[in-house]
């Protein structure tokens, strides 16, 4: 015996009506009454037809409340992109969605940040001569090579040995060290 879905609660889809969707659940049914499966990220995606890939909870929202002003997010109240009921649906401008984020946010990683920076030791090929940084971003600003570039080289990473300045084109290689900063960069937003 083959499984019937319950059609209760669904109703065509406005942009194309072989689709069936349930606002209240935030489920799409496919042209022969199949769930559809979502696709992507985090954020669920369907195919409408003829590779046509709608944002799951965009759809809903239209199909309730009409077309969406690209200015706007659809945002899950609850904050769970799994939950694509119309309730838990709201707009929000980008801005306040982005600082909605922000607020729920976990940042208990930052906490340990400052304790893991290494200090860098960057060597000039041609002659030898150092300096001693306090860490990879500080290097980067003077000497103008990668950071990404001066950790693999500094992590004997990818076998990268070297890396050279794009502001005076002198070759590095580079070290992590326990030795004081010879040399002290400020971040050029840092607070006076």
């Amino acid at each position: 015996m083959a499984y019937q879905i319950n059609l209760e609660g669904f109703e065509d889809l406005k942009i194309d009506p072989r689709y069936k969707i349930n606002v209240n659940s935030g489920v799409v049914l496919g042209l022969n009454n199949k769930i559809l499966k979502s696709k992507g990220d985090i954020y669920h995606r369907v195919n409408i037809g003829g590779g046509n890939t709608k944002n799951l909870s965009r759809l809903i929202w239209s199909q309730v409340n009409g077309s969406i002003d690209g200015k706007f997010d659809v945002d899950h109240i609850d904050n769970n992109p799994d939950n694509n009921s119309i309730s838990n649906l709201q707009l929000l401008t980008h801005q306040e969605n982005l600082k909605k984020s922000a607020k729920n946010r976990d940042y208990s990683f930052s906490k340990t940040t400052l304790q893991n920076i290494k200090r860098v030791k960057a060597i000039k090929i041609d002659d030898g001569t150092f300096e001693i940084y306090k860490s990879l971003y500080s290097c980067m600003t003077d000497i103008g090579v990668n950071a990404g570039l001066i950790k693999m080289c500094c992590e004997k990473s990818n076998r990268v040995k070297s890396g050279t300045s794009r502001i005076n084109n002198n070759r590095y290689t580079f070290e992590y060290t326990d030795q004081e900063p010879t040399k002290l960069i400020k971040r050029k937003n840092a607070a006076n």
